[in-house]
């Protein structure tokens, strides 16, 4: 399948996991490096018929061309989780996200499980030609719909960390704008999407404030799309279990863009 225009990864992936054939699914950046045999081993742990596993995720080494790799995540032993403990995997712990859990890469995904994940999500939000969390927007929702979810310590992939491909060194007004747009589309998917409790709210508003505090310097740089960035703040504004501090933080954010919105218009 060949789309006449770059309509994103998270339509390329998805068109891809529609036509493939295969009983699993396993996606690799172009800057990412499969080593140590992970492919067999990540398959022989997901067919293991005692255990019946949706997802098998691998640990990581994480770098550039220049500086020695890391390890992107904390060792941990082997540990096979299911549902309602899946579910949050997504959600923080002491304010930080477990970076392979982030990302799309890393796993071994069962196509069914996949492919039934597509259909829980609105195609509104599939459709969007999104550049930015369109992984999280992913997720999100796997974790939700998988039953099982299985750890391993193998490291099993290289991935190369590109400072010039990160949302702080966007310079050109269109990606400006499309990145801002695609940050609050995925804010409007987790409010949607996150059920009206105080600990599920509290999920999406900590994507909201980690995605201010990191990016705001780009967001606050937007030249258009401000009426559909109130109506996203205002989802939170209005949203009855957010404690009065964010609320007033919400406030503010809205305040800034409306000056910047005043000001382009002089």
């Amino acid at each position: 399948m060949k789309h006449d225009i770059n309509k994103g990864t998270l339509i390329n992936r998805n068109d891809g996991a529609n036509i493939a054939k295969g009983e699993y699914l396993l996606f690799i950046d172009g800057d990412g490096l499969l080593v140590n045999n992970i492919l067999e081993k990540a398959y022989l742990k997901a067919k293991n018929k005692d255990l019946n596993i949706d997802i098998v995720q691998y640990q990581t080494y994480s770098g550039d061309f220049y500086k020695t790799f890391f390890l992107s995540d904390k060792k941990r032993m082997e540990k096979l989780i299911y549902q309602p403990e899946l579910s949050s995997l997504m959600y923080y712990e002491n304010g930080n996200l477990h970076q392979s859990e982030y990302f799309i890469w890393g796993k071994l995904i069962k196509r069914e499980v996949y492919l039934e994940t597509l259909k829980n999500i609105d195609e509104y939000f599939l459709s969007q030609n999104m550049i930015l969390h369109e992984d999280g927007l992913i997720l999100f929702m796997l974790f939700k719909t998988a039953k099982s979810y299985l750890f391993i310590n193998d490291y099993g992939l290289l991935y190369y960390y590109n400072e010039n491909s990160t949302l702080s060194n966007i310079g050109n007004k269109e990606k400006i704008n499309k990145s801002t747009r695609d940050s609050f589309l995925y804010l409007e998917y987790m409010f949607k999407y996150t059920n009206n409790s105080l600990y599920e709210k509290n999920m999406a508003v900590f994507q909201f404030k980690y995605l201010f505090n990191n990016f705001g310097n780009i967001f606050f740089k937007t030249t258009s799309g401000f009426d559909y960035i109130y109506k996203i703040i205002n989802l939170y504004l209005n949203c009855n279990v957010i404690t009065n501090e964010d609320k007033q933080l919400f406030r503010n954010i809205t305040n800034k863009f409306k000056n910047i919105e005043q000001n382009l218009k002089h």
